[in-house]
């Protein structure tokens, strides 16, 4: 299922799954998918501040 939901995604190569599967623990799929979305949507919010700003989308930042 996870690979269904993000197969577009990149993601940084170092991400410690196991760190996250830890600190997740106690959370359901609905809490996971929900941070997950929170997440995109603070990444969005950042993009869209630096164009309001007149800077150039960094490539890092897609």
């Amino acid at each position: 299922m996870a690979n269904m939901k993000t197969e577009f995604m990149a993601f940084e190569p170092d991400i410690d799954y196991n760190h996250l599967a830890r600190l997740c623990e106690s959370y359901t799929g609905s809490d996971i998918f929900e941070l997950c979305k929170k997440a995109a949507d603070f990444h969005i919010r950042e993009i869209l501040e630096e164009e309001r700003k007149g800077r150039p989308c960094p490539e890092s930042f897609i």
